[in-house]
């Protein structure tokens, strides 16, 4: 099991949270089983402060474990945890990026804004779906504010590669469709920033 399971917060689950949720859990449990056994007249309500002694103590141990985690988030990560956090974004993405490339365009109708030829293409870090020829197609999205979208592209040999003219700053979306149904589709971004003029 991984040390750092979560590939967003790669703080470690302690044994104090693992026994307040287990507390907790158990407290909330014996307290819903002791509520229809009361209801069913078969429990008196004098056992309930047991119940309640769980809750506390999962309440109390969880509060300790939070006020513990904020002075863990709060010191600088090591070498190793980054690198972790690092492996499990390769991994959950497959290792598939998004590049892009951008030259300036002479726009013909408006010579207000600085526009720009953005070039997108995925990219594939060692060995993966990529290269491995297991990508069916990929479908690009800007968004609204700059085309109609979204855009289909099928072409494995320049990594399913688009063009387009913008300008400014937008977020793109590309949804990774593999030629295999087993696998779900994956979805990448890339925010492109084109300076203004």
């Amino acid at each position: 099991m991984d040390r750092y399971p979560s590939p967003i917060d790669p703080t470690p689950r302690t044994g104090l949270q693992k026994a307040g949720e287990v507390l907790l859990a158990g407290g909330v449990g014996g307290l819903v089983t002791v509520g229809l056994a009361a209801a069913a007249s078969t429990v008196p309500p004098s056992n309930w402060w047991i119940v309640g002694a769980l809750i506390l103590v999962g309440i109390v141990l969880l509060g300790i474990n939070w006020l513990r985690r904020r002075q863990l988030d709060a010191r600088v990560w090591d070498t190793e945890q980054w690198d972790h956090l690092r492996q499990n974004e390769y991994r959950r993405r497959e290792g598939l990026f998004l590049i892009h490339s951008a030259i300036p365009y002479q726009h013909p109708t408006d010579d207000t804004r600085e526009w720009w030829t953005v070039t997108i293409q995925l990219a594939q870090h060692g060995s993966g779906p990529l290269s491995n020829e297991e990508i069916k197609h990929v479908v690009y999205s800007f968004g609204p504010k700059f085309d109609e979208g979204p855009h289909p592209r099928q072409n494995p040999q320049d990594n399913f590669r688009y063009e387009t003219e913008l300008h400014g700053s937008v977020l793109v979306l590309g949804r990774v469709i593999f030629k295999s149904w087993r696998k779900r589709p994956l979805i990448v971004e890339r925010y492109i920033d084109v300076p203004p003029r």
